[in-house]
């Protein structure tokens, strides 16, 4: 059996990220419709924990 805590962080920001590159390979900025798209499009593209995480928040009104 697996158990997995995610841990989420939200914020707002009034420009550009600019992750480390020692921490961050690649990134992109996608608005909550633009990643359901995606997933319902092609969702061996996603992990199993990414989908439940997602419907968390989104059932908890934490994302819009």
């Amino acid at each position: 059996m697996e158990h997995e805590i995610d841990h989420v962080i939200a914020g707002r920001l009034d420009g550009t990220p600019l992750p480390d590159p020692r921490e961050v390979e690649d990134w992109r900025w996608e608005s909550v419709s633009a990643v359901q798209a995606q997933l319902a499009a092609n969702p061996m593209q996603f992990t199993a924990w990414f989908t439940a995480t997602l419907d968390g928040l989104l059932a908890r009104g934490l994302l819009r």
